[in-house]
């Protein structure tokens, strides 16, 4: 089937107006108060505690809301991906960040060898650990959702999962990727509550050894996001592994973005120091637009959101060297 692919960035280039910029999705923060709330609830069934942080917009009402749930890479907490659901809360969703125990912040008080640590922590189990964290945030907000604001106002007929690094292939895990695991192939830890996806640098397909087989099903709507200096120090990830996951993808609904030398940590969001300010503060905007858009289309079906990011949303990519693609 062939590639649907945006290449407008590459003919701006050549006509020397690479300057030029489309109309910008909500680069800004949005028109809502946010709120957060700290909670931890308890897996019974697993023994097993789970730390969030929900963001949401404290002056809406009488609405009701998509939720998102967010997943932190290795070593990380529920604060991971912040800036994304402030920014997304601003504009009326309900984000719910999860912490993952086992493959969280823990791995750094192991011993002195951080790097070992992390490679370990990235295994099988915690992966389905992982995926079944999700099935249960999304069991708990179901049971739970008038005891606070922020469950009160959700609508769970609108549900979208995100993550960055081993968050974003749990987020390819629930939205419907079968597992390569031995006694486990063609398994899947779908969850069909899940409506659309987007994958913050996903490990991808080591050598593409994978292929369509295991990524074939992933259905819904999905956002693959990555950039030309990607790699990882934990598996040695390149940038175009990275980029097989959205190949691998069935068309319909699929997007890539690929940063000019986007590095794997500019998807934390946060703001760092080296002189990467500005060209981090350059991507972060990018993200800020095209995830909004994407949630809105999918989520929100809004048909002004689609649009933008079937036809604007290249423009604005291609101004500074970054390339858009979908399918």
């Amino acid at each position: 089937m062939k590639r649907n692919v945006v290449v407008l960035a590459l003919v701006l280039g050549a006509m020397g107006l690479s300057q030029a910029t489309g109309a910008p999705y909500r680069d800004e923060a949005g028109p809502h108060t946010v709120a957060t709330r700290l909670e931890s609830w308890q897996d019974k069934s697993r023994d097993r505690d789970l730390p969030v942080k929900w963001y949401y917009p404290f002056d809406v009402r009488g609405v009701s809301l998509p939720l998102i749930v967010f997943s932190h890479g290795l070593g990380g907490t529920r604060e991971g991906g912040r800036a994304w659901g402030r920014h997304w809360a601003s504009y009326g969703y309900v984000c719910l960040h999860l912490q993952h125990r086992g493959s969280d912040a823990s791995v750094w008080q192991k011993g002195s060898d951080f790097m070992a640590n992390m490679r370990a922590a990235a295994n099988a189990g915690n992966w389905i650990l992982r995926a079944q964290d999700v099935r249960f945030a999304l069991d708990a907000v179901a049971r739970l959702r008038k005891t606070h604001p922020a469950k009160a106002i959700l609508d769970l007929e609108s549900i979208g999962m995100c993550g960055h690094s081993f968050g974003a292939e749990t987020t390819i895990a629930v939205c419907g990727k079968a597992t390569g695991l031995p006694r486990r192939r063609g398994v899947t830890l779908a969850d069909p509550r899940i409506d659309a996806g987007i994958a913050f640098s996903p490990p991808g397909p080591p050598a593409n050894r994978y292929g369509a087989r295991v990524y074939g099903g992933i259905a819904l709507p999905f956002y693959v996001l990555t950039g030309t200096r990607d790699r990882s120090p934990i598996r040695d990830t390149t940038p175009a592994e990275r980029e097989a996951v959205y190949h691998h993808l069935p068309a319909d609904g699929k997007y890539l973005a690929v940063f000019d030398e986007g590095d794997h940590m500019v998807f934390s969001g946060r703001p760092r120091r080296r002189g990467k300010g500005d060209h981090d503060a350059a991507i972060h905007r990018l993200i800020r637009m095209s995830s909004t858009a994407f949630w809105d289309a999918y989520l929100k079906k809004d048909p002004r959101a689609l649009r933008w990011l079937r036809t604007e949303c290249a423009k604005e990519m291609g101004a500074t060297g970054s390339r858009f693609e979908r399918k």
